[in-house]
């Protein structure tokens, strides 16, 4: 088997301490930006200052840094991470760190010494970038010179097509600058440092369209240099068709016949929306098979009919799940799973798969008969399995608050009120040697740092050092699982305020890491050596959090399960592969508590593979505001002490025969009242929980 990779390395720190745990206590004040303005200093060794820079709006600086010796530049962000970094060469001359500024807001220079002994002096020119816009085909004139070392041309392009750009120096017999392309993704495209001819480009793909740059720098004699530059854009392969400028340029009211397409009004046939009633005694439930648990079922819906019932029995606080396969390629919709009890009332539903597979969990607080009822199109077949979940919390006691982090990665925060603590919690595996550095940057803080297991027990605690504004955690982990380190003051009675920076190392490891925090997506190996992965991730109250894990090998591991928990590891969602193909996935799942949750993938004990997890977050309905819901969808938000009450709104037409429900799906047991209101205030119907609907 061959596998193509790449490897990426970045410089994290310098001299063993991260970058971000810089000391920036020594502020000099503010500084002018501007290519005549300058300031200097002199740094003493193992020493750091700091120059405030305020900026108005996102835009792209350059910072001119001209030390003797041993020093380095770097620009941190509002919120205390640094957003770039540079060591200066010591070469003549000065050094250059160009960076793309996100935001206005108050941001510093960092000048530190990376010299044991002496000092070291410097002098800095902060200059914002000035972007000009560059049409194809219209020679435009620009100037650089040592007050404004680079000029960026902004212009679009359209993907396909092969870009030209040359440059003319005004004064016959100067030097012509150096230029580069930069695409949008910040990479360079082509540069005139890899041609042949002086300041021309010529035939430069472009592959994927959107905003690039061509940056001109100063040439090498120091001096300012007039220049023209004129761009143009061709299409491939000798394509004579006219090319226009690809900017966006405003079209003549009279050719504008609509601002927008003419959407379609969208219409609901309400039928297709709600099951109709379904009585004991209809034909439906009173054909409908019997079947248990964990056997696969095969499933047809009969030609003229919209359904098929299978009919199952369930214990008082079992939780089921169900999971249907549609297996006709030509359906145009997925299958529909509707859950009924005895009586024909509604317990749950899943409508609207945007796939073949649909799945619905359902925890049962009463024990009887209930009855599956699958939706598809007349003559569809499908595959039906139920599976018994074992072991899930409806509860989640033990969601604790913090954020994440990883192993090499650092952490901001700020401590004030006497009682405050923060929390960072990572997953480690027995017999990793970790270092945990504290540093104070600002404020006169001292800080307490304890290493704590799950259950808040003490395992390590370090004070702050003697001498310097830091403080060092250094233990071996006794076991696999979820750390805490937490921050807190020194002495509760004497509390200073002041923010911290946290850092993270890992020492030694006995074996391959089993967790590590998810973000976004992480490929893992399953195998009989490494069977599980932990990934760790911190969600608000109310948040929506999609959970996916697909094989990315021939084979897939066998077995495969998708587990979501809480931070002790109280599992309440549960998803497993029986057959070894597919993905697994945790659809719009509500998370009832602000804290880190954990996501499990397990399997690989029979064959080994590699798999992709996937978090993708919804924030949506994490704020109290009024929301809209439409026929056909299902929603969730989070009922609190303080936040008891959600409003929702929906359109509807005269006649329409309507059925809401309301279930608690996880988090404290609760009674939940449902009450429809008219436009105007009026109460049409009012339905309460009685404990039995689960």
């Amino acid at each position: 088997m061959q596998v193509g990779y790449q490897i990426e390395v970045e410089q994290i720190g310098v001299q063993g301490t991260s970058f971000d745990q810089w000391s920036t206590s020594n502020s000099r004040g503010t500084v002018v930006p501007g290519p005549l303005n300058a300031v200097s200093g002199m740094v003493i060794a193992g020493g750091s200052e700091t120059w405030t820079l305020d900026v108005s709006a996102a835009q792209p600086w350059i910072f001119e840094f001209d030390p003797i010796g041993s020093l380095g530049l770097a620009l941190e962000a509002p919120d205390g991470h640094w957003l770039d970094v540079m060591i200066a060469d010591q070469l003549p001359g000065p050094d250059y760190l160009q960076t793309q500024i996100p935001g206005a807001g108050r941001y510093q220079l960092v000048i530190f010494s990376l010299s044991e002994t002496g000092e070291a002096s410097y002098r800095l020119r902060s200059i914002p970038i000035e972007s000009d816009m560059l049409r194809t085909d219209i020679p435009s004139k620009g100037v650089v010179s040592p007050e404004r070392p680079a000029q960026r041309w902004d212009i679009a392009l359209r993907a396909g097509t092969i870009l030209s750009v040359k440059l003319e120096a005004r004064i016959p017999g100067s030097p012509l600058p150096p230029m580069y392309v930069i695409g949008p993704d910040g990479l360079v495209v082509a540069s005139t440092e890899q041609s042949d001819q002086p300041g021309v480009l010529t035939g430069v793909p472009i592959s994927e369209g959107g905003n690039f740059q061509i940056v001109v720098g100063q040439p090498g004699n120091n001096l300012s240099t007039v220049y023209t530059i004129l761009a143009g854009v061709n299409q491939p392969f000798g394509n004579e068709s006219s090319v226009g400028p690809v900017i966006n340029r405003p079209v003549a009211e009279a050719f504008v016949t609509t601002p927008l397409p003419a959407l379609p009004t969208p219409r609901v046939n309400i039928a297709d929306q709600v099951i109709p009633p379904v009585k004991p005694d209809s034909t439906l439930l009173a054909s409908a098979p019997r079947i248990e648990p964990e056997n696969l079922i095969r499933g047809e819906v009969q030609p003229g009919t919209l359904y098929q019932a299978w009919k199952v029995n369930a214990s008082q606080g079992q939780t089921l799940s169900f999971s249907v396969v549609a297996l006709d390629n030509g359906a145009t919709a997925g299958p529909d799973i509707v859950l009924l009890d005895q009586a024909g009332n509604l317990l749950a539903e899943s409508l609207g798969a945007d796939g073949p597979e649909n799945y619905l969990m359902h925890y049962f607080t009463a024990a009887g008969t209930c009855y599956v009822v699958i939706r598809l199109e007349p003559g569809g077949h499908y595959t039906l399995w139920i599976d018994v979940l074992l072991d899930l919390v409806t509860t989640l006691p033990q969601v604790l608050e913090g954020s994440t982090i990883g192993y090499g990665e650092t952490r901001f925060g700020e401590l004030t009120d006497q009682d405050e603590v923060s929390r960072f919690l990572f997953y480690g595996r027995a017999g990793d040697e970790i270092v945990a550095r504290l540093v104070c940057s600002q404020g006169d803080t001292r800080p307490q740092l304890t290493l704590e297991d799950n259950s808040s027990n003490s395992l390590a605690t370090a004070g702050l050092a003697e001498t310097r504004p830091v403080v060092d955690l250094e233990t071996t982990l006794p076991g696999d699982g979820i750390y805490q380190l937490v921050i807190g003051h020194e002495n509760a009675e004497e509390v200073h305020p002041g923010r911290f920076s946290l850092h993270l190392e890992l020492r030694s490891a006995n074996d391959s890491g089993t967790g590590g925090i998810l973000d976004q997506s992480q490929i893992i190996g399953l195998g009989s050596s490494r069977p599980a992965y932990h990934g760790l991730f911190d969600a608000q109250s109310g948040e929506q959090v999609t959970i996916r894990v697909e094989p990315l090998s021939p084979g897939a591991p066998l077995p495969l399960m998708l587990q979501l928990a809480d931070t002790a590891g109280n599992v309440f969602l549960e998803r497993e592969s029986e057959l070894g193909s597919g993905a697994l996935e945790f659809d719009h799942i509500l998370l009832p508590r602000r804290g880190v949750y954990q996501a499990v993938v397990t399997g690989g004990q029979r064959q080994s593979g590699l798999v992709r997890l996937t978090l993708e977050r919804d924030s949506r309905f994490t704020q109290d505001v009024e929301d809209t819901i439409r026929y056909g969808e299902t929603v969730g938000k989070v009922l609190t002490q303080t936040n008891y009450l959600d409003v929702w709104s929906f359109a509807g037409s005269q006649g329409d025969v309507i059925n809401l429900f309301a279930r608690a799906v996880r988090g404290d047991p609760v009674f939940i009242g449902l009450q429809l209101r008219s436009a105007d205030g009026q109460v049409v119907a009012t339905a309460a929980d009685d404990g039995t609907s689960g």
